[in-house]
């Protein structure tokens, strides 16, 4: 991994706390440090945003 700073970051408000999701060229890192493929990361955020 790298130090480069993300290129996005998505903010997704949750009860208990504000969760971040950093897209870099490569991977997207959620806050909980899980690593998942760019095209899943945009469907989580899709779907945990508020209508």
């Amino acid at each position: 991994m790298t130090d480069a700073l993300p290129l996005y970051r998505l903010e997704i408000p949750s009860h208990s706390q504000t969760e971040f999701i950093d897209i870099t060229p490569r991977f997207v890192l959620l806050s909980t440090k899980a690593v998942l493929p760019p095209a899943c990361a945009l469907f989580l955020s899709l779907t945990l945003l508020p209508d």
